[in-house]
């Protein structure tokens, strides 16, 4: 039975989307959240049990950026396969696709993966190196993939699939 919940921020303005994942590789789910007023994809860190209060603890918000505009969509996969956990987030208002890559301690580096995505609302699905975008008001499915061996961080666009004309 809940007994009202954790809050983990109250400062996710217009919050939209979290996901658990470990970021810093110390064995516990921290959490990932997009925001869109205050275009936010930020990490909170899992602190363990407060001894004070024998509840949950979470860092205050972890910048990973707050250039996102109109974050919406953040989801969590291992991108590049080095063996943590990165994350990918959609932003509305600059039609923006981003993978955040993380270096196994909580820090991130962004890459955009496309500018083109500008219609509806979009959900991203990811695999390792492969990422799936649909976008359902214009019904397309846009699927990029991540060269194995790769050394600038960018992704090859392998189909588009218009389901509507």
């Amino acid at each position: 039975m809940f007994d009202g919940g954790l809050v983990v921020a109250d400062r996710a303005m217009g919050a939209r989307c979290a996901v658990a994942a470990d970021f810093d590789g110390d064995g516990r789910l921290d959490l990932v959240s997009a925001s869109s007023n205050d275009n936010a994809v930020s990490w909170h860190r899992n602190l363990g049990i407060d001894s004070s209060s024998g509840k949950l603890s979470f860092s205050i918000k972890k910048q990973i950026t707050w250039q996102s505009l109109g974050s919406r969509i953040v989801t969590v996969a291992d991108i590049d396969m080095d063996g943590d956990v990165d994350v990918v987030g959609a932003s509305y208002y600059d039609s923006t696709v981003r993978w955040f890559e993380n270096d196994g301690t909580g820090k991130f580096t962004p890459h955009i993966i496309s500018t083109a995505v500008n219609e509806g609302q979009v959900s991203v699905r990811c695999l390792p190196c492969r990422l799936l975008v649909l976008c359902t008001a214009c019904l397309l499915v846009v699927s990029w993939w991540l060269p194995r061996h790769f050394k600038s961080g960018s992704f090859a666009l392998v189909r588009v699939l218009l389901l509507r004309t």
